[in-house]
């Protein structure tokens, strides 16, 4: 099984990344923990904070081709038994990069096409995507105790790539309101997982 924490910044992706892959430890699953960008993709900060189309364009491949490594890894993970938990995935390079792309495209139904044609080479998707949502302002007071940025963090901004994950998930996707007490988030998280193992 393999599946994907998705959300904007400051939502708590990494924390329940961790959480889950404590408690699915703890029931006795194999868990096998990974993130994106993988620690072998160098990041290009100026890209990041980049508002520009070209600039998103770039750092859509870049992530792509970083993925396109880590999936051979997820593959061998699942192959080899593992529930695969990953801290982000393909929804994050599709919301935060097409946010700025749209720029060029015109709207988001365009973006995401062209992004989705590009992501064909792809061929390791999670089997649930966990969608954390939260108010950008909510998620801007929790990111400022962060001690660094990325680049990503501006309110405006993280609004319009909420909208793309609202807009991107699909009917076997789980949103849950990251707003919610952590315990309540992960016993949900959970919730969605059993439902999606064999009896």
């Amino acid at each position: 099984m393999f599946i994907s924490i998705e959300g904007i910044d400051g939502s708590g992706k990494t924390s329940l990344s961790s959480k889950l892959s404590e408690a699915l430890s703890k029931q006795g699953h194999r868990v096998f923990l990974t993130k994106e960008p993988t620690d072998k993709m160098h990041r290009n900060h100026a890209l990041e904070r980049s508002r520009e189309p070209i600039d998103a364009m770039k750092l859509f491949f870049e992530f792509t081709i970083d993925r396109m490594t880590h999936q051979s890894e997820i593959a061998e993970k699942i192959s080899q038994g593992y529930i695969v938990i990953s801290d982000r995935y393909i929804y994050s390079s599709f919301a935060y990069q097409g946010a700025v792309l749209d720029k060029h495209f015109g709207d988001l139904k365009r973006t995401i096409e062209w992004m989705e044609c590009v992501s064909e080479i792809i061929k390791i998707r999670p089997d649930v995507n966990i969608i954390l949502d939260i108010d950008p302002k909510r998620s801007m007071e929790r990111l400022t105790h962060r001690s660094s940025f990325g680049g990503f963090e501006e309110a405006e901004f993280l609004e319009k790539v909420r909208r793309y994950y609202q807009d991107i998930k699909r009917n076997n996707d789980v949103v849950i309101d990251a707003t919610l007490p952590r315990e309540t988030v992960l016993s949900m998280a959970l919730d969605a997982v059993r439902s999606l193992m064999p009896l």
